[in-house]
């Protein structure tokens, strides 16, 4: 920032008040909050009168325009983070539909086979067959994925009760496709989290720089208060 706005700034220490308004005023939502540094931005703008009062401090139109970007930062970062948010809860939603579809024809398949091998305990542990099914879904998976990865070494015996080897191809498509979903359900999780974070930070940018260009415009046009209202703000 210009130096002048330095020198302003000792001008007008005992309007610490402002600072306080401002803190008061948004503490609404993020878009009432965008709302009000849009009608500041945008009324400075479209006011001469008002430009040149703030020019003197260092509120050029330059400065003014770098104020609308930040507020065009703030909303394209909230757009991807509505987009990271989609894909999740897309790729959650088809994830459990999958499992679920997977689970009734594994549930089939091991019924049949813990009677069909129950002189085969060798292979119990390899196709991990024994005890209750997990209901997190990385140990349900490892247990789906033990069963069919290892089907070849019961697949005569198994065979012989109709499963064949086109329901177990089936369901090793479908837990392929389990597995891709979980990691777009991962990278929209990513992706939600880091648009967050860059969120946050570029809301506390916006919000220093509303912070400190309300603090210049109430010393600027303090013989013209009314004309605070131009920018949005209470006089």
């Amino acid at each position: 920032m210009l130096s002048t706005k330095n020198r302003s700034r000792q001008l007008i220490s005992g309007l610490t008040g402002a600072i306080q308004l401002y803190y008061n005023t948004m503490k609404g939502k993020l878009e009432e909050q965008l709302e009000e540094v849009r009608l500041a931005v945008e009324g400075a703008l479209a006011n001469p009168s008002i430009m040149r009062k703030l020019e003197k401090f260092g509120y050029t139109q330059k400065e003014m325009k770098a104020g609308r970007g930040l507020i065009e930062k703030v909303e394209l970062i909230i757009t991807h983070q509505g987009e990271g948010f989609g894909t999740q809860k897309n790729a959650t939603r088809q994830l459990q539909e999958a499992r679920k579809e997977v689970h009734v024809l594994y549930m089939q398949h091991l019924s049949i086979a813990r009677v069909a091998l129950h002189q085969q305990p060798e292979v119990w542990d390899v196709l991990k067959m024994h005890g209750k099914r997990k209901e997190n879904m990385a140990g349900w998976l490892a247990q789906v994925k033990a069963f069919y990865n290892n089907f070849h070494r019961v697949q005569a015996t198994l065979e012989k009760y109709n499963i064949t080897a086109d329901e177990v191809a089936q369901a090793q498509t479908m837990i392929e496709a389990i597995v891709s979903l979980r990691v777009q359900q991962s990278y929209g999780k990513s992706e939600k989290q880091r648009a967050t974070e860059q969120c946050k930070e570029a809301i506390r940018d916006l919000q220093q720089w509303m912070r400190d260009f309300l603090y210049i415009a109430r010393y600027a046009l303090k013989d013209e208060k009314q004309q605070l209202e131009a920018l949005g703000q209470v006089v």
